[in-house]
C-alpha cells in the first residue's frame, strides 16, 4: 500500500486513497459487524466519512492527509485535491495569476490568468506597437510592448511624435504625410513665373506651382527682374542688389568709359549711354562688361590713334564688349581692337572705319594672338589699310587664336599698296589655331597691289597654316583681288590647313591679274577641302574659275555641289596642278563651266551621282551677286537628286546646292 508521501501520479495516489477509504468503511460497517462494536467492546458508528486536512482552509483537502469520522473536524475537507494546502488560494479551478504560481493545480503555471495584460508587438523596437498584432498573456511570445498606436511597424522612424521629412512617409502616425517637416524648404511667393519670389518664407516640401526657392525678388510683377538676373543697361535695376545699371555708368557717373574701367571689379558691367566718345580703351587685365546703347547710338572713337580698345593681360572672354561701334583707331596691329594673350567677347559690335598705313599692317579691324575671340552680330565693315611691304587681315587677323563668329557681316574692307604681298581682305588666320565662321556674308572686301612684282590673295578669307578652318550657311561674294603680278581665290586654304564647308555659297568674287589662280576657292600646299552642299556660280580666271588645287598632297572631296557659268582660260570648273591630286567630287551637278571645265582630271559627270544640268535658280538676276537668289525653282532637275545618304531638313533626299542637306535650315 502507498503512503501518503509515497512517489507516484496523482490518479494512482487517487486510487489509492479511495481503496483505503473503502476498505476502512467495510471493516467498520461490514456484515461482521455489529452496532456499537469497536475495540473498547463500545458499539461502533456506521456513519463514518474520509475528511482531508485543510490547513488553508479554501475548501480543498491536502493530498494524503485522509482521516475518518462521522463529523468532520476542524480544518478538515471532504475533498482532498489541494496541491498547496499551505496556500489559500490555491485550489481547482482558482483563478490563475502572473505570479509563477499553479494556483488551479493543473500542473502549469499563469495560464490563462485573470490578470494577463494584452501587449502588442514592436518588430522594428521603436517602443510603439502594431495595434493589429496584440498578444495577451503573462509573458510575450515575442518584442512587444503595452502601445497600440504605431503605423509601421517595419521602420522605426514611424510612430507617433516622430519627426516629419519630406520623404512621402507618415512617419508621425497622423495620417499625413510630409506636414511640419524637419527638413522642409523655405518657398517664397513668385507671383511673376521669373524662378526669383519675395514677402515671408513658408515651409513646405513641395508647395505647388507659384513659388520659388530663392527670394529676392524686388518686382515680383515684372518677371525680368529679380536676384541673379543680368544686369543690363535699362535704367532699371533688373537684378534687385538696389543699384541701377550696375553703378558704373557713362557719363552718369563717370566722364569717360575709361574711368569706369579703372573702378570697376572683375564682372561689373559698365553702361555707356548713347553717344561718341572719343578716347582709348584698356581692360587692364580684369574681366568686365563695356555695354553701350546699340551700335548705331554708342560710338567709342579713337580721334586717329589706337588701338582704341587693348586686351593684353590674361583677359578672358568675360570681358564683353557689346552693343557699341569701335571706329577711328589707326596702329600697325589692331588698330580698332587689339588681343595679345587674351581672351575677348562681342556681341552686336560694329567695327569700322580703322586704318592702317605701315610697311606691315595685320588686323586692321581686329587684331588677335596667342587668344580667343567670341562673337555674335558682328559686323567688320570699311577698315582700311596701306601696305608698304606684307600686310594680312584687313577686317581681322589671327595668330595662334580659337576664333568663333556667327551672325557677321563682313565687308568693303580695302587693303591697297604698291609692290606688295596682300592676304585676307576680310579675315586671315594662320595657325595653329580655328575658326568658325557661321550665318555670315563675307563680301564686297578688296585687295589691291598695284606693284609688278605684287600679289594678292584671299579677298574674302585666307588660312595659313596648320589651321582648321569650319564655315557653315556662309556667303561669300563679289571680293576683288587685283595685283600686277599674282593674285585670285576669294577663299585661299595654304600650307596644312583643313577646310569644312557646308551650305557655302561662294559668288561673283573677282581676280584681276596677269597670273590668277582660282577665282573662287583655292587650296594649296599639304591642304584639304571637304564641302558639301556648296554652290560655286560666276567666276572668271586664268586657272580654275571655280577650283584651283596646287598640288598632290592636297585633297578636295565635294558633295551635293553645284558648280555653274564659272570659266577661266584653263579649268573653268576645276584645275589641278597635278594630275594625281585626289578630287572626289560626287551627287554634284557641274553646268556651264566653259569651254575647258577640267584641267588635269577628267570629267566627273556621269558617274557618283554627278550630272550636267541647268539648276534652275530662283533668281540671279541682280547686277551683284549678292543679291542672287540660288534657291533651287520648282522646276529645277536638282531637287533631291543629292546624296541619298543626307536628308533635307523636311526628311526627303537632300537636294544639290547650299540650301539644302541638313544645313539647309540654318540660314
Amino acid at each position: 500500500m502507498f503512503s501518503s508521501g509515497s512517489d507516484g501520479p496523482d490518479w494512482l495516489r487517487m486510487c489509492m486513497r479511495t481503496l483505503l477509504l473503502g476498505l476502512t468503511l467495510l471493516a467498520a460497517c461490514g456484515p461482521d459487524a455489529k452496532p456499537g462494536d469497536d475495540d473498547t467492546g463500545t458499539e461502533p458508528a456506521n456513519c463514518e466519512s474520509a475528511w482531508y486536512v485543510d490547513a488553508d482552509g479554501d475548501g480543498h483537502g491536502a493530498y494524503g492527509s485522509l482521516t475518518v469520522g462521522c463529523q468532520p473536524s476542524t480544518g478538515t475537507s471532504s475533498v482532498g485535491d489541494d496541491c498547496d494546502d499551505a496556500a489559500p488560494s490555491v485550489f481547482p479551478d482558482a483563478d490563475e495569476h502572473c505570479d509563477g504560481v499553479d494556483e488551479d493545480c493543473d500542473g502549469t503555471a499563469d495560464e490563462d490568468a485573470v490578470d494577463a495584460p494584452t501587449r502588442y508587438a514592436d518588430l522594428d523596437g521603436d517602443g510603439y506597437g502594431d495595434a493589429g498584432s496584440p498578444e495577451t498573456g503573462c509573458l510575450p511570445g515575442g518584442p512587444a510592448v503595452d502601445d497600440a498606436t504605431d503605423c509601421d511597424d517595419a521602420d522605426a522612424a514611424a510612430h507617433p511624435g516622430a519627426a516629419e521629412h519630406c520623404d512621402g512617409a507618415d512617419e508621425d502616425c497622423d495620417g499625413v504625410t510630409d506636414e511640419g517637416a524637419v527638413d522642409a524648404t523655405a518657398w517664397y511667393r513668385d507671383g511673376d513665373g521669373d524662378g526669383y519670389g519675395n514677402g515671408p518664407a513658408f515651409f513646405e516640401c513641395e508647395p505647388g506651382s507659384g513659388w520659388s526657392a530663392t527670394a529676392g525678388d524686388c518686382d515680383d510683377a515684372d518677371p525680368t527682374r529679380g536676384t541673379g538676373t543680368p544686369e543690363t543697361c535699362n535704367g532699371v535695376d533688373d537684378d534687385c542688389d538696389g543699384v541701377v545699371d550696375g553703378g558704373y555708368g557713362v557719363p552718369g557717373t563717370y566722364p569717360t568709359i575709361q574711368d569706369a574701367l579703372d573702378d570697376a571689379p572683375a564682372g561689373a558691367l559698365v553702361c555707356v549711354a548713347p553717344g561718341t566718345y572719343v578716347e582709348t580703351l584698356d581692360f587692364g587685365g580684369v574681366d568686365r562688361e563695356v555695354r553701350g546703347a546699340g551700335a548705331a547710338l554708342t560710338i567709342v572713337d579713337g580721334g586717329g590713334t589706337g588701338p582704341v580698345v587693348t586686351l593684353d593681360d590674361g583677359e578672358t572672354t568675360a570681358a564683353t564688349l557689346a552693343d557699341l561701334t569701335v571706329t577711328g583707331g589707326d596702329a600697325p596691329a589692331g588698330a580698332g581692337i587689339y588681343v595679345a594673350g587674351a581672351g575677348l567677347t562681342l556681341e552686336d559690335v560694329t567695327i569700322a572705319g580703322n586704318t592702317c598705313e605701315e610697311v606691315d599692317c595685320v588686323g586692321v579691324g581686329i587684331y588677335i594672338a596667342s587668344g580667343t575671340l567670341e562673337a555674335r552680330g558682328l559686323e567688320l565693315s570699311a577698315n582700311t589699310m596701306t601696305c608698304l611691304d606684307e600686310c594680312e587681315g584687313v577686317g581681322l587677323y589671327g595668330d595662334d587664336v580659337t576664333i568663333d563668329i556667327e551672325d557677321a557681316t563682313i565687308n568693303g574692307n580695302t587693303g591697297a599698296g604698291g609692290d606688295v604681298r596682300l592676304h585676307g581682305g576680310g579675315v586671315y588666320v594662320t595657325g595653329p589655331g580655328s575658326l568658325r565662321i557661321a550665318r555670315a556674308d563675307v563680301y564686297g572686301n578688296r585687295l589691291e597691289a598695284t606693284g609688278t612684282s605684287a600679289y594678292a590673295f584671299g579677298a574674302g578669307l585666307m588660312a595659313y597654316y596648320s589651321t582648321v578652318v569650319t564655315l557653315e550657311n556662309v556667303l561669300v561674294a563679289d571680293n576683288d583681288s587685283s595685283s600686277g603680278d599674282n593674285c585670285g581665290s576669294a577663299v585661299t586654304l595654304s600650307r596644312r590647313v583643313d577646310g569644312t564647308l557646308d551650305n557655302v555659297i561662294v559668288t561673283g568674287n573677282g581676280t584681276d591679274c596677269p597670273d590668277a589662280f582660282g577665282a573662287a576657292i583655292g587650296v594649296w600646299t599639304q591642304s584639304d577641302l571637304v564641302a558639301t552642299n556648296l554652290d560655286i556660280r560666276g567666276h572668271s580666271g586664268g586657272r580654275g574659275g571655280a577650283l584651283y588645287l596646287f598640288d598632290r598632297e592636297s585633297t578636295v572631296t565635294l558633295t551635293n555641289a553645284i558648280l555653274t557659268a564659272n570659266d577661266a582660260s584653263r579649268g573653268g570648273a576645276v584645275y589641278l596642278t597635278d594630275s594625281e591630286a585626289v578630287v572626289t567630287i560626287r551627287n554634284s551637278d557641274l553646268y556651264g563651266n566653259g569651254a575647258e571645265p577640267y584641267q588635269g582630271m577628267s570629267s566627273p559627270v556621269g558617274r557618283d551621282g554627278n550630272v550636267e544640268v541647268e539648276p534652275v535658280y530662283t533668281d540671279v538676276s541682280a547686277a551683284l551677286s549678292r543679291g542672287w537668289d540660288l534657291h533651287l525653282g520648282a522646276a529645277s532637275p536638282l531637287l533631291d537628286a543629292g546624296d541619298p545618304a543626307l536628308a533635307d531638313p523636311d526628311g526627303s533626299v537632300s537636294d544639290m546646292g547650299a540650301y539644302g542637306g541638313p544645313g539647309g535650315a540654318g540660314w
